[in-house]
């Protein structure tokens, strides 16, 4: 009687928790449907797997670098060490490979061939401290880049601000060029998950995000729909930092004139402090927001310094004007020059900067 009675609890159990499961399994699958329903889960807008392409990705073929032909390591090691090539390059997720899938950098040692060190970092006092280092000093590069994002240039700057020279640079120096080889790779970014268990993960990551770290991403609507190849080419996608960096409570404690004019001074105290021993430019890497402007219907907040308007003419012929040329390829039929699900340039970007910076720093303006 007692094990008739175990037998009827232990399939009673398993019953419940065969049912449990189920409902588990079924309450599962709706809520990641519903969660890529949702579109992109909003964060830091770096590709974000299958979930922002779904939406946004872009639809046409491309073409990667196979491998990246520069050395990328941490500030630490590049102030022990120094310099293991002739450009320095101090750079964010503009420049980085892994973030965007190709790199500007490539396409500069494609022209170059020059050995090229690449370091992440945080603001112009980094660049001061290998500048004043003494493995550089014994062995310093012949060009340093800075690469900044628009959004970024304050912050960068801010520890510099009223401080050093702010005596307008001597005219760089032609740095001398010679072609490299580099190997391409076609591609084509993915628009749908290649399996259930990554559909779960990411839509659960969409419900999180949305539920808990709202905020983050920004779609704007445009007048044009020859912009993008993506599946919603009449929209732009965008990061919030776009908007909430360029505020005038972004610059407190200065006034807008006051941050602008001591985004210059700390430039021009950098470059001079690298003066007779490597020549230093500016590469400033437009918010997607800035490319699209032209075209975004969408009211948003307005900047409270337009540094692409107020950085040209300002370090004697070491600013190297990107956002110009990014322009200029819109205006002839060029689409995606920024990647439709992403705050980055794309491939065949990338690579166009590369060329410019190569031009530019082999025969300064």
């Amino acid at each position: 009687m007692d094990s008739d009675a175990n037998n009827s609890k232990n399939r009673t159990a398993r019953r419940v928790c065969l049912a449990l499961a189920a409902v588990a399994l079924i309450s599962g699958i709706a809520l990641a449907s519903f969660a890529v329903s949702l579109g992109p889960p909003e964060g830091d807008l770096t590709r974000i797997g299958g979930l922002s392409e779904r939406r946004f990705g872009w639809q046409r073929t491309g073409a990667q670098y196979a491998q990246d032909h520069f050395r990328k390591l941490p500030l630490d090691q590049l102030l022990a060490e120094g310099p293991d090539g002739s450009i320095v390059v101090f750079g964010d997720s503009f420049t980085d490979s892994a973030k965007s899938g190709t790199s500007w950098l490539n396409a500069l040692y494609e022209q170059t061939g020059a050995k090229i060190d690449f370091v992440e970092y945080s603001t112009l006092t980094d660049v001061v401290e290998l500048i004043s280092s003494p493995s550089f000093q014994a062995n310093p590069a012949n060009v340093i880049i800075l690469q900044m994002g628009e959004r970024t240039i304050f912050r960068r700057a801010q520890p510099l601000i009223g401080a050093g020279d702010c005596a307008l640079p001597s005219p760089p120096k032609p740095f001398e060029a010679k072609a490299g080889e580099v190997t391409l790779l076609p591609w084509k970014l993915r628009t749908r998950f290649d399996s259930f268990d990554e559909l779960m993960s990411w839509g659960a990551l969409a419900l999180r995000r949305r539920v808990f770290d709202t905020g983050k991403t920004v779609v704007a609507d445009l007048d044009r729909d020859d912009l993008f190849s993506s599946s919603r080419p009449e929209k732009l996608l965008i990061y919030q930092s776009d908007i909430i960096r360029h505020t005038p409570e972004a610059l407190f404690p200065y006034s807008p004139e006051e941050a602008g004019q001591g985004v210059i001074c700390a430039l021009r105290h950098v470059i001079n402090l690298g003066a007779g021993k490597t020549e230093i430019y500016v590469l400033v890497a437009p918010d997607k927001r800035s490319v699209f402007e032209p075209w975004t219907t969408s009211e948003l907040p307005p900047k409270a310094i337009r540094f692409l308007d107020l950085l040209p003419g300002t370090l004697n012929g070491r600013y190297i004007d990107s956002f110009k040329a990014i322009r200029q390829d819109i205006d002839s039929g060029v689409k995606d020059v920024y990647f439709p699900n992403d705050t980055h340039w794309n491939d065949e970007t990338a690579r166009n900067i590369g060329r410019i910076v190569s031009k530019f720093i082999s025969n300064p303006a």
